[in-house]
């Protein structure tokens, strides 16, 4: 029955989240979405729905600060290089600064978490726990 239910929310164009992590993924500061600039974060949201399926509505929060916290001494120029979007290193530590959205589906308002400086990445085709993901309509509105 669940494979049914997979099936019919693939056929239409609905992505269910990966089941891989913890369920934190989106909803926590230091698990967010990676996406590509604030373009990248208004696409992504715009491929959210709603748990039923519906269209859900959100605004930006603001910055929340960074994903990783910061020890005190933390030098300014190292935070500024994070900003300036230069793909990480391997096994760097990601103090990305990260934004927060608040997202209201019917009434029930969450904050889900985006890092827009993610660009070495496609956007993720997934949504956090309890939320859906409609995948983009090959050829969309870029072209």
């Amino acid at each position: 029955m669940v494979a049914a239910i997979g099936l019919v929310l693939l056929g239409a164009g609905l992505v269910p989240p990966a089941m891989a992590d913890d369920g934190s993924w989106g909803l926590q500061q230091g698990n967010p979405v990676p996406v590509c600039k604030p373009p990248g974060q208004r696409a992504w949201l715009q491929q959210l729905r709603c748990a039923d399926g519906s269209a859900l509505s959100w605004r930006r929060i603001g910055s929340i600060g960074t994903r990783t916290p910061m020890l005190a001494d933390f030098p300014i120029a190292t935070l500024e290089k994070y900003m300036s979007g230069e793909p990480l290193a391997d096994g760097e530590v990601d103090y990305h600064m990260v934004d927060g959205y608040q997202v209201d589906c019917g009434g029930k308002v969450q904050q889900l978490y985006l890092d827009m400086y993610h660009c070495e990445l496609p956007a993720p085709q997934r949504a956090p726990a309890g939320f859906l993901f409609v995948a983009a309509e090959p050829g969309g509105s870029d072209s």
